[in-house]
């Protein structure tokens, strides 16, 4: 699979980013809007023309969906926002300093740094330490034994587990509540034992979190919101 860099689309004047993935697992076009923009799945050997073809067919859908997208997304990050991390949450506070620092309830940001990049990179600093403390928790509860760990920041997925034994988790994990943590970390340690969603996975699953379907019900009602926080502002036009 390849994956070609952000670029842009114009349609009557709203800026739409978007990026192709070429792949041999597909056999049609797909084109799915989503917090970072306009993915176009493609079979390997497409051509561009084709794909500038369907983005001309598509384009009212393509500027519907992604003004709905730029409807739901949050502000941006001033002085004063504040930002939810596990069961607490914190104040950020813009202004002089050369690094992003947390003291208490506040985060400090320098005031000439885009705020959602530096504190995206102070978050996933803090989430290696997190993530692989909860691994370290269930891995032998869940008889499971992971690999590395990959800090990552998908733009539709909480996390995954290969064959080999690697566990991505996503890092805007640290914006969601600690049990829903819990729950993406034992979920991705079960898909050790059962790389599907069998009955048996499920089983396992519930067997060592047995409320597990309100961790689900959460990340089904914020979880969209929680993948748009942090993101620099969205181009419009």
């Amino acid at each position: 699979m390849s994956e070609a860099p952000l670029t842009t689309l114009q349609i009557d004047g709203l800026t739409v980013p978007y990026r192709v993935v070429r792949t041999r697992r597909t056999r049609r076009m797909n084109l799915r809007v989503g917090p970072t923009g306009l993915t176009v799945t493609v079979p390997a050997r497409c051509s561009a023309r084709r794909i500038q073809d369907q983005l001309h067919r598509d384009a009212a859908w393509i500027a519907a969906a992604w003004g709905r997208v730029v409807a739901r997304a949050p502000a941006g990050i001033v002085h004063g926002t504040r930002l939810p991390f596990l069961d607490s949450e914190f104040e950020v506070q813009i202004g002089a300093g050369a690094r992003v620092r947390r003291s208490g309830a506040h985060l400090h940001v320098p005031r000439d740094v885009v705020p959602e990049v530096a504190i995206e990179q102070w978050m996933r600093g803090q989430a290696r330490r997190e993530f692989r403390a909860r691994i370290d928790h269930w891995a032998p509860i869940v008889d499971a034994s992971p690999g590395r760990l990959v800090v990552a920041g998908q733009r539709s997925r909480w996390g995954s587990a290969s064959a080999r034994g690697t566990v991505s988790l996503n890092w805007r994990l640290m914006l969601t509540p600690e049990r829903v943590v819990d729950y993406v970390v034992v979920h991705e340690l079960c898909h050790l034992h059962h790389p599907d969603h069998s009955r048996h996975f499920w089983e396992r699953v519930g067997r060592h979190l047995p409320d597990f379907e309100h961790d689900r019900t959460w990340l089904r009602e914020h979880g969209a919101r929680v993948l748009m926080m942090l993101r620099p502002p969205l181009p419009v036009r």
